[in-house]
């Protein structure tokens, strides 16, 4: 029979079981071996993702990061000047990058494409040794593959906070008793969650597996503690900056009373459940990667369960990546949203689960490679027509590029811009936004997030009204002059100020772009 704890084998075979993995296997490898894996990750994660660079807009949210982390590179503080509800480090991450190499929209895909591979070689590294190179690998590599999806290509808050869970779950897996890593783990997930605030429920949860090691045989007294000290150094950081530019209240504003208020107005589980189910029937029918990445890991989940002679049941080492598993669907459905770009929050354990599970058997990893090779096969199917064209320079149209040089020409000093559809024209332009609570445009049509800054006197009361009122020179609308966001009265309004006062200077579609009367040369 076998056990097999926290990756260290002990076995007695008896004539007629399944054999298990033997642990020398992969644990004894070259570091070249290693490192030809990584950069065969790496080349994956370039030739899934390279074709995205030319797509301007995937997700708005992805231009609000680009247009924080610019008024940062203008020296201000997150929230000081411009607001969005995301955690700061969000925002920190994409301006360093921008700082490094330059302010543009393939520096900040490059620096999504950087985090994906960061969490794929924490994958890989974390299981190698108890699943062995190959199941490690097709994890890795299947965990990029999942990226190819329309909420997948572009550098979201998940994906950042990604790098945060994987590392630290791969030293929980790998290295749980060195006396450091109590202290980087707890770094490393306060980081997350710097970055993507639900994953506060993944700290509690890791919280409650250090305080349940006080319970061992062999208890360690003091893990709990370095996590927890380990997890305050960011935060403690983070209000000394703020302190010391006399910033706290825009801090406390933005990352507590502003969140808290937003999430009181958000749906019941039930809302949540109905929206998951709806949006996942959508997803599976259409089928692309990350659906069947899903569909694989759950098959693996269930086939892990399967009984074998000689094998007692899943290792202890599934715990860890199944409690985080956990704390994000917990996460998710008590926060009463759900959008499909979620999903990635779950990439990182199901991969670490999925090869764990399976690896320490052969025949069920090799039912796992072959699955992560049909997901891989089927991503590259979808990514490779697009990343082709980007090497040989076929690149499409880019309609915000074209807006942004349509006003930088016709633009004099001092007039203004507003930009409730395609922002990121702001970005390209280097201007900021005509209002602190509009980097994100729907914000100003959210009365949770409104309320706290309004009574802060963040912002005025009827910030929207207050920017239709200004008149701004030039406003980028979507096509005929619509804003997506905008209902009602309030649609009724900006329709009415667009026929009245404004005329369209650019072709029709998407974005156009509208100058002031006033204005014409």
């Amino acid at each position: 029979m076998s056990s097999i704890v926290f990756g260290k084998a002990m076995r007695v075979m008896r004539p007629g079981e399944d054999t298990v993995r033997p642990p020398a296997e992969p644990v004894v490898r070259t570091l070249g071996v290693d490192v030809a894996m990584l950069a065969l990750i790496a080349l994956l994660v370039v030739v899934t993702q390279l074709g995205s660079m030319p797509r301007e807009i995937i997700d708005w949210d992805e231009t609000t990061f680009m247009l924080m982390a610019q008024d940062m590179l203008r020296g201000h503080l997150p929230y000081t000047e411009a607001f969005d509800n995301k955690p700061p480090l969000t925002f920190v991450g994409a301006a360093v990058a921008m700082l490094l190499f330059g302010e543009s929209l393939e520096t900040m895909r490059w620096f999504g494409d950087l985090c994906i591979f960061a969490s794929a070689a924490c994958i890989y590294l974390a299981t190698k040794q108890s699943a062995g190179i190959a199941v490690a690998g097709a994890a890795a590599a299947a965990f990029v593959a999942a990226h190819v999806s329309e909420f997948g290509m572009h550098t979201s808050s998940e994906v950042i906070a990604n790098v945060g869970v994987a590392a630290a779950l791969a030293l929980l897996i790998t290295r749980r008793n060195h006396w450091l890593t109590a202290w980087l783990v707890g770094v490393l997930i306060s980081l997350a969650v710097l970055s993507r605030s639900n994953l506060a429920f993944v700290a509690v949860a890791i919280g409650i597996f250090y305080a349940t090691r006080l319970l061992s045989a062999q208890p360690r007294r003091y893990d709990v503690l370095k996590y927890v000290l380990g997890g305050l150094i960011i935060p403690i950081l983070l209000f000394g900056v703020y302190a010391f530019h006399g910033s706290l209240n825009e801090l406390l504003l933005a990352t507590v009373r502003v969140p808290l208020s937003y999430a009181a107005e958000q749906g019941s589980v039930l809302t949540t459940l109905s929206t998951l189910g709806e949006r996942g029937l959508r997803a599976g029918r259409f089928g692309g990667a990350e659906i069947w990445y899903i569909y694989l890991s759950g098959a693996c989940l269930m086939l892990a369960l399967v009984p074998f002679k000689g094998h007692g049941g899943l290792n202890r080492q599934l715990a860890l990546p199944a409690a985080v598993l956990i704390a994000i669907a917990a996460s998710i459905v008590l926060g009463g949203a759900f959008f499909q770009h979620y999903l990635i929050q779950f990439y990182v354990p199901l991969a670490m689960l999925t090869a764990l599970s399976v690896g320490t058997v052969p025949w069920k990893g090799d039912a796992y490679r072959m699955g992560a090779v049909a997901v891989i096969t089927l991503a590259l199917a979808g990514s490779l027509p697009a990343t082709i064209a980007y090497i040989r320079g076929e690149t499409p149209a880019l309609p915000v590029r074209a807006a942004a040089d349509l006003i930088a020409k016709d633009r004099l000093p001092g007039e203004t811009i507003w930009g409730p559809e395609a922002h990121l024209a702001l970005f390209y332009l280097r201007e900021p936004p005509l209002s602190r609570a509009g980097v994100h445009p729907s914000t100003l049509v959210k009365p949770a997030i409104m309320r706290p800054l309004e009574e802060a006197g963040y912002v005025v009361a009827d910030e929207l009204g207050r920017i239709m009122r200004s008149k701004p020179t030039y406003i980028l609308t979507g096509r005929d002059g619509v804003v997506s966001f905008l209902w009602k009265d309030t649609a009724k309004q900006f329709a009415d100020l667009i026929a009245a006062d404004y005329e369209r200077i650019s072709p029709s579609g998407y974005p156009e772009v509208y100058r002031h009367k006033a204005a014409a040369p």
